[in-house]
């Protein structure tokens, strides 16, 4: 549908589906992490496994904050 807006509710949906995949996503790398450590994984590489955990944490850490805009204002 071009040139159509999406609704708030279908954003929302959205928003929500994405975070939805980044935990999924999030859930998968560790379980991976502890399949590397179990069958001795270098440290180098369980680093490098940590890294990538820590950029999806903070990925959904951002999708997960709300904007300034949208925190009520104090009065």
């Amino acid at each position: 549908m071009s040139g159509t807006k999406a609704t708030p509710v279908a954003k929302l949906y959205e928003v929500q589906d994405e975070i939805d995949a980044e935990r999924g996503h999030l859930a998968d790398l560790i379980f991976v992490r502890e399949v590397l450590a179990a069958h001795g994984a270098t440290a180098h590489e369980l680093r490098e496994c940590d890294a990538v955990i820590d950029g999806v944490r903070r990925r959904l850490e951002e999708t997960t904050r709300p904007a300034d805009d949208d925190l009520p204002n104090a009065a």
